[in-house]
């Protein structure tokens, strides 16, 4: 499988709402985060939804009715895009549990 260089500019994050609720100052853990060298469609969005109620390898389907996928700040993907370089198609997903900047 080929692989091909990839400059992220935008991404999707999904986050537990839960955490925002309880405190609205709180910056949430990025459970999941999508990056994309073009801006992401409604479709790409409505389709990360579906992935990450259905594949329960993102681990996230158990806790679904809680999760908000949210356009991510620059600060966000500006942390993530270093972490891939290559990817084998149109979008690269990083998932991670660890503190994100705001």
């Amino acid at each position: 499988m080929e692989k091909k260089e990839v400059n992220i500019k935008y991404g999707l994050m999904a986050i537990d709402r839960r955490e925002m609720e309880a405190d609205e100052n709180a910056n949430p853990a990025v459970l999941h985060f999508c990056g994309y060298e073009k801006k992401p469609a409604q479709n790409e969005v409505n389709e990360l939804y579906r992935e990450l109620k259905e594949d329960k390898e993102f681990g996230l389907s158990d806790i679904f009715e809680h999760i908000d996928i949210y356009e991510a700040p620059e600060s966000v993907v500006e942390h993530f895009k270093d972490t891939v370089k290559t990817i084998d198609n149109e979008t690269t997903t990083t998932t991670t549990n660890s503190d994100t900047p705001n």
